[in-house]
């Protein structure tokens, strides 16, 4: 991975070093520069002998892109949280090591009229792979059809609500470091009917594939998804799980949803979810990849007097060694922007545990000023 970002690296200055010093600068000069800053408190309200617990944190995010050169750019990016205060000692750390700032973005892309290609560090948007990453991604696209390749090796998240992470390896279950490569491709048949596939290989640890189908007609948006894995460990079962989401607009007033997720009876989705994933619909609830997991959930959007307002309830059924359990959990929404730039976010989460000491609920809030 070091090789080719030095090898993207002397690439770019090998390209521009044929035009004058004033083309490199312009290319500086007339980069552009996005950002937030924002606030986030949380108050949260557990049950038993669980202290009740909340934090207040701000954010800052900064990105500057340079202007393309040749098609080359360059991207530089990076985040810093500050915490203001917690309820109680470690609300807001939970014993993790205090990351105050880090880099969120440091690569080089050369685009062209048939795709592009980014080397180094990055924020990845796939099926299974999300968050920033130290990877190598290429897009291609030809008419209808879009392909996605990339290897990957270090990856974090690093969000406004919650404490920062440095750059960690993968790893397999044997903590040694592994990569892993992914092949995602999307074909759009016509404005109402788009098919997928993907693969994915964690290097001697675990290889997944998949595919999905969506539809739309008449308001109604519809899409399927399956995936499996086949696990590299020893005695480690494969996994897979499938899912149906549907979506019904009326009239562009209200938007009605819901959807069923099934994993597998073995061990549930296996290593699917090790660097990221779109099914899970909650805020909170993280038992929709156990064993023999069965999901559903219902939703409504709408949006009155610039207000965006939101609702999501959904049921787990799953196996926790060979006991069925259940989880239940309650999801509210209300979004505005208050101001020019300046939006407010507000989510109310309810958890219903199968063990009432464990449940719980919170409140949050987020100003973010974007620019």
């Amino acid at each position: 991975m070091k090789k080719l970002a030095k090898l993207a690296t002397i690439s770019l200055f090998a390209a521009t070093s044929i035009y004058a010093a004033s083309d490199l600068e312009e290319a500086f000069k007339n980069g552009t520069t996005t950002g937030a800053l924002s606030v986030y408190t949380k108050a949260q309200n557990n049950s038993g002998t669980t202290k009740n617990s909340g934090f207040t944190v701000g954010s800052a995010y900064l990105n500057y892109q340079t202007a393309e050169l040749n098609g080359f750019s360059a991207t530089l990016g990076g985040r810093a949280n500050h915490l203001f205060n917690e309820k109680e000692n470690e609300d807001y750390w939970d014993n993790e090591k205090r990351v105050r700032a880090v880099v969120t973005e440091a690569n080089i892309a050369y685009a062209n009229d048939l795709g592009s290609l980014r080397v180094g560090r990055q924020e990845i948007d796939l099926e299974w792979i999300e968050d920033y990453h130290d990877a190598v991604v290429g897009i291609l696209g030809y008419e209808n059809l879009t392909v996605v390749a990339g290897v990957t090796n270090r990856f974090m998240a690093a969000d406004p609500d919650g404490p920062l992470a440095e750059m960690g390896d993968i790893k397999n279950r044997d903590d040694k470091k592994i990569s892993a490569q992914v092949l995602d491709a999307t074909y759009t048949v016509n404005d109402e009917l788009s098919v997928g596939a993907y693969f994915m290989n964690a290097n001697k640890s675990f290889n997944a594939t998949g595919g999905f189908v969506s539809a739309g007609v008449a308001g109604l948006e519809t899409t399927l998804k399956y995936a499996q894995t086949s696990e590299k460990d020893y005695g480690v079962q494969n996994g897979k799980i499938s899912a149906i989401d549907l979506s019904y607009g009326i009239e562009d007033m209200v938007t009605l949803g819901g959807g069923y997720i099934k994993a597998g009876k073995k061990n549930g989705a296996g290593s699917l979810n090790t660097l990221g994933d779109k099914i899970n619909p909650f805020e909170e609830g993280d038992k929709t990849y156990n064993t023999d997991a069965k999901t559903w959930y219902l939703s409504a959007n709408t949006e009155v007097a610039g207000f965006g307002l939101g609702a999501l309830y959904g049921h787990t059924k799953y196996d926790n060694s060979g006991v069925k359990e259940k989880e239940k959990e309650l999801n509210l929404f209300v979004d505005k922007e208050i101001y020019k730039n300046l939006t407010a976010s507000v989510i109310y989460a309810d958890v219903k545990t199968h063990n009432r000491d464990d449940k719980y609920n919170y409140a949050s809030l987020q100003l973010t000023y974007s620019f």
